[in-house]
């Protein structure tokens, strides 16, 4: 171990075992951290990153094989790991995981999981530990921390939890902080104030940290050297101005050409039909949700949908952006009836969509068709996706089972799969795959228009990008309308003509994809905008803006030909 370094890694492998074979996820990995530095380790999904965490954490499943050397403090953590681990887990390497709910108890209240490490390691009494966590709470900027150590992880927004997670590893001032894709499921704001943190908390303390992430525009934001991976082995290792400037391996350069970005070319707006009537059109859309809670079961009402009116042209994509709860999914979803609204007109090929029944409601659903942001969670583990596919073909359209399946086929080539595939099941394809499945499916019905529910926010960059090119061209070829919705601003500068920007159930500004993107007039967007990461290390990053306090916009106003912005 180098005498400036906090962490060496020297040719660490990791199997895993299946069935009766071993599996290499890792293989021959060497890297080192220093002190007060943040190495960042990319690559796609299956690449090995969170498996390399992992063996350095022991929290490798049973049966997994290690070899190699972790020197941490001038032990080996991966000699005799069980009592080495364990000796500097949390007190020494602390670990931000990717889904703050799912590693927070949802039956212990915040206060309990904070301070359980420091009970178990004998660094405080319960009255200490208290004081510890609502400083620490305070820290990471949790208002009334007095209050939340008694309230459990469902209180928190995702936002919240996650910065719960940070003060939960700083609480027992580890020397250096794994953080396994830390801002993945976070919308753009939440994911900037997150960053920043981790990078104030690094600076103040001079702790090192590895950051886990398959997001290119974090790593020009937030690390000081990039490692890149792919199947389990480095492809190439530099620091990130240069990684950024002059990637040297083809797999480094095709990562870097896969991620979208604001200042590159946004998408060229469509040719639109003459027609003075628009193929979607919203009016007036209500939707409030109650919840009913307290001894005496009072209701409370949350507007989601606050007076929302749009229109959609033949063959145009419009996007939809915002933070979560925002009322983008409630918008999708009260669009193709899949909730019921309070009031409000949803107007599909000039037929009031919301009125229809039977048969009628029965042929429109197959002119607007969903594509879910989890297509794991949207396809039936029970029935091979042949069959997934084809069931939507004999719902529409009356045809012989021999001809749905050569049309199944078809669906499959179309989003650039094979015909044999028809005969697996969900679990046997990856991530980028099931979305293909997921679009084929929607398209099984012939619609007119495709509503895509964050279709791309869980997949990797390059993935990402696969799948943003078969929406376009199919987009073309079959002359779609589409709602996109989506939080990543540099994936709708890709794929839309116009964006509308929401916050609280309202749209506060509408207009053309440059001009929302480059030309942003309401101070939400410009706070949106300035929170997005930039994939350049060398770029002056835009400023942060706060979000502006927005409780009930007034109408829209067009400022411009096609521009339109909430007073």
């Amino acid at each position: 171990m180098t005498s400036t370094s906090l962490l060496d890694v020297e040719n660490l492998s990791v199997g895993l075992r299946s069935n009766r074979s071993m599996t290499t996820v890792v293989s021959d990995l060497s890297f080192h951290l220093k002190q007060s530095e943040i190495l960042a380790i990319v690559g796609e999904s299956g690449s090995g990153k969170s498996m390399t965490a992992k063996a350095l954490m022991g929290l490798l499943p049973a049966g997994a094989r290690i070899t190699g050397s972790a020197q941490f403090k001038d032990v080996d953590i991966l000699a005799n790991a069980d009592r080495n681990v364990q000796a500097i887990r949390g007190t020494g390497i602390g670990m931000i995981f990717q889904e703050p709910m799912s590693a927070l108890n949802p039956v212990l209240t915040i206060g309990l999981q904070m301070t359980e490490a420091l009970r178990v390691h004998g660094l405080a009494n319960q009255a200490d530990a208290n004081k510890r966590a609502i400083e620490m709470l305070d820290r990471v900027g949790i208002s009334a921390p007095h209050t939340r150590l008694g309230q459990y992880p469902h209180e928190f927004s995702g936002g919240m939890r996650q910065r719960v997670m940070i003060a939960m590893t700083m609480l027992l001032e580890p020397d250096l902080i794994i953080a396994d894709e830390p801002t993945t499921a976070l919308d753009v704001t939440v994911q900037a104030q997150i960053l920043d943190l981790l990078k104030e908390i690094v600076a103040e303390t001079s702790i090192g940290m590895l950051l886990i992430t398959h997001d290119m525009g974090v790593v020009a934001e937030t690390a000081d050297r990039v490692l890149v991976m792919k199947q389990g082995s480095r492809v190439e290792e530099a620091g990130v101005r240069t990684l950024f400037a002059d990637p040297m391996a083809p797999y480094t350069k095709a990562l870097l050409a896969a991620v979208p970005r604001l200042d590159g070319n946004l998408s060229s707006p469509s040719e639109f039909p003459d027609s003075d009537a628009p193929i979607l059109e919203v009016r007036n859309l209500e939707k409030s949700f109650s919840k009913k809670s307290g001894f005496w079961r009072t209701q409370a009402t949350t507007k989601a949908l606050k007076n929302v009116s749009l229109s959609v042209q033949e063959g145009e994509t419009l996007a939809i952006v915002g933070e979560s709860g925002s009322g983008k999914s409630t918008l999708a979803r009260a669009i193709t009836r899949l909730l019921t609204v309070d009031s409000g007109r949803v107007i599909v090929n000039n037929q009031d969509f919301l009125a229809l029944k039977g048969q009628s409601l029965r042929k429109a659903r197959s002119d607007i068709q969903m594509i879910f942001q989890d297509p794991y969670s949207s396809l039936d583990p029970r029935f091979k996706i042949g069959r997934t596919i084809e069931e939507p073909i004999h719902i529409h359209q009356n045809i012989e089972s021999s001809q749905a399946r050569k049309r199944v086929d078809a669906l499959l080539e179309q989003v650039g799969l094979t015909p044999d595939m028809a005969d697996r099941y969900p679990h046997e394809f990856s991530g980028g795959q099931r979305q293909r499945i997921a679009i084929s499916r929607a398209l099984a019905s012939s619609p007119k228009i495709i509503v895509a529910d964050e279709p791309t926010s869980a997949l990797d960059v390059s993935i990402q990008a696969q799948v943003l090119d078969l929406l376009l061209r199919l987009k073309k070829e079959l002359s779609l309308t589409m709602l996109f919705i989506s939080h990543d601003l540099a994936v709708v500068g890709k794929i839309s003509d116009r964006v509308a920007v929401m916050r609280s159930g309202q749209i506060l500004e509408l207009g053309p994809t440059d001009r929302i993107l480059l030309d942003p007039q309401h101070p939400y967007t410009i706070a949106l905008l300035s929170a997005a990461p930039s994939p350049d290390p060398e770029r002056e990053h835009r400023l942060r803006v706060d979000l502006p306090h927005i409780k009930d916009a007034g109408p829209l106003r067009e400022i411009q030909s096609g521009h339109w912005v909430a007073t």
